[in-house]
């Protein structure tokens, strides 16, 4: 794994959902936050291919209670159904 966001991923071979324009400035709004909730090096995501990637650095420990708080807080911004959602599509 290359620094890969463990945020839950979709299973290899599952169809990735597109990212739309619109999905890109959630996704966008998303890294804001966890800047803003304590992670000032969290880096924007790149949309390759209208998918989604965020490729954060190792000085990011992903395995610490602070840093699923934020995401679990962040990653409600992103519409459910797409990649890193925390909440299921309905």
């Amino acid at each position: 794994e290359e620094g890969a966001c463990n945020i839950p991923l979709p299973s290899p071979g599952q169809p990735q959902a597109k990212v739309t324009r619109a999905d890109q400035a959630d996704y966008l709004r998303a890294a804001a936050c966890m800047r803003s909730h304590g992670f000032p090096d969290f880096p924007d995501p790149t949309f390759p291919n209208n998918t989604v990637r965020t490729n954060v650095p190792p000085s990011i420990n992903q395995d610490t209670p602070r840093f699923k708080s934020a995401a679990a807080i962040c990653t409600k911004l992103i519409p459910a159904g797409l990649p890193y959602s925390s909440r299921s599509a309905s």
